[in-house]
């Protein structure tokens, strides 16, 4: 049997090494190309909700992303927008649009960006949703709304968070299972299957290339301080994918002189409203009419 020369070892290694390495890369790719693609939806153009008939509404980004849009109310001076999280389009936040219309509040419900009736641009984990978000906001300064509020679940909290700079008059905010970091979001996911960490690079290093911002800065903690609207933080002590931790941190940094922080007992990451429908309720209620009171 004719033993392999050391040259002849060694050039097989390293090319086993760069097909494993090409394979991680590849992998990366995959996962990030998985996640960032658009979800379209077959969202219809009018619904009812608390007895109010929605009118669909369009509007255009700054980048020149197209968004569409549900609007209900009876207008009044006061408004919230309700984004949803990753993959969800606005029927995702139609169980809230009827909580803040029972409270007075006129409601806009956006398909964000590659979700339903918006383009199908790229998803971008909230940080060009803050564009989409931005468009909403100047929206309802043009129907003549005096106070408007955002509610943002997941994604949509993070888009509240990465906007906070580029929007400093938010009537108030409502962050629900927010991520504090991009890092921690990735880790946590990878916690539930385990799977080390350091597996995770490429995804970093291929989400930074497609959505054109370092890793560094998608961290919505870090924006926590520039917010001064009255807030309220909300988490289930059960979700997998961020821990009570993350939210209290985003509690501690935030500057609003008007904090709330609210954590579910065994409450799951997007369920909070099924799960403690009355304690949901309430929680939100009370920060609402607190918030509301100021306006008078």
């Amino acid at each position: 049997m004719k033993v392999p020369r050391p040259k002849t070892t060694i050039t097989i290694a390293t090319i086993a090494v760069v097909i494993l390495l090409s394979l991680w890369m590849a992998l990366g790719y995959a996962v990030v190309y998985i996640a960032l693609s658009p979800h379209p939806g077959e969202v219809p153009a009018e619904i009812t909700l608390g007895g109010l008939q929605a009118d669909n509404v369009a509007f255009t980004a700054e980048d020149g992303v197209n968004l569409s849009a549900w609007w209900l109310g009876k207008n009044t001076d006061r408004a919230v927008i309700l984004l949803s999280g990753i993959s969800a389009d606005r029927r995702q936040g139609k169980s809230k649009a009827e909580i803040f219309l029972q409270e007075g509040f006129d409601v806009l419900l956006p398909d964000l960006r590659g979700t339903g009736r918006s383009d199908p641009a790229l998803v971008t984990i909230g940080w060009n949703e803050r564009r989409d978000l931005k468009a909403c906001f100047d929206h309802m300064r043009e129907r003549g709304y005096k106070h408007i509020g955002a509610y943002g679940l997941s994604l949509g909290a993070a888009t509240i968070a990465y906007s906070f700079k580029e929007i400093p008059d938010f009537a108030f905010v409502v962050l629900e299972s927010c991520y504090d970091t991009m890092t921690s979001a990735m880790n946590n996911r990878l916690d539930i299957v385990h799977i080390p960490h350091f597996v995770a690079w490429p995804v970093l290093f291929w989400g930074e290339h497609k959505i054109g911002v370092s890793m560094k800065e998608l961290q919505p903690v870090d924006f926590m301080p520039y917010c001064k609207a009255p807030a309220l933080i909300i988490s289930g002590d059960a979700e997998r994918v961020l821990t009570e931790a993350e939210t209290r941190s985003l509690y501690e940094h935030c500057g609003s002189s008007l904090k709330r922080v609210h954590i579910f007992k065994n409450g799951t990451h997007s369920h909070l409203h099924k799960e403690s429908p009355q304690e949901y309720r309430q929680t939100l209620k009370e920060f609402i009419q607190e918030v509301a009171a100021q306006w008078k």
